[in-house]
C-alpha cells in the first residue's frame, strides 16, 4: 500500500468519525420528540380518564389545562431568554479577547 492510499483510507475514516455523532444526534432527537409526543398523548388521556372518574366538569379541566400550558410555556420562555443571554455574552467575551489579543500582537 502506497502514501497516496493510505491518506485516502485516512481521509474516509476522518470523514465518517466526524458525520457519525451528527448521525447520532439527529437520531436522539427523533427519539426525544417522540417520547415527548407519546408521553403528552399518555398524560392528556390520564387526565380526562381521572376528570370522568372524579366527575369533574370539562369547563373546569379545560381551565386548569390552559394554565398548566400557559405555567410550562412562561418557564421555557425564559429558558429561552437566559440561554440567548448566556450566548450572547459568551459570544462578547470571545469578541473581547480577540480584540485584546490582536491589540497585543
Amino acid at each position: 500500500m502506497d502514501s497516496s492510499d493510505k491518506l485516502k483510507r485516512a481521509e474516509a475514516i476522518r470523514e465518517r468519525l466526524q458525520s457519525a455523532p451528527t448521525r447520532r444526534r439527529v437520531r436522539s432527537h427523533a427519539r426525544l420528540t417522540r417520547t415527548i409526543l407519546l408521553g403528552t398523548v399518555a398524560v392528556a388521556l390520564a387526565i380526562a380518564w381521572l376528570a370522568d372518574a372524579y366527575e369533574v366538569e370539562t369547563a373546569d379541566l379545560l381551565s386548569a389545562l390552559t394554565v398548566s400550558f400557559g405555567v410550562v410555556a412562561i418557564f421555557a420562555a425564559l429558558a429561552l431568554l437566559g440561554g440567548l443571554l448566556l450566548g450572547l455574552g459568551r459570544s462578547l467575551l470571545a469578541r473581547r479577547r480577540r480584540a485584546r489579543r490582536a491589540g497585543k500582537d
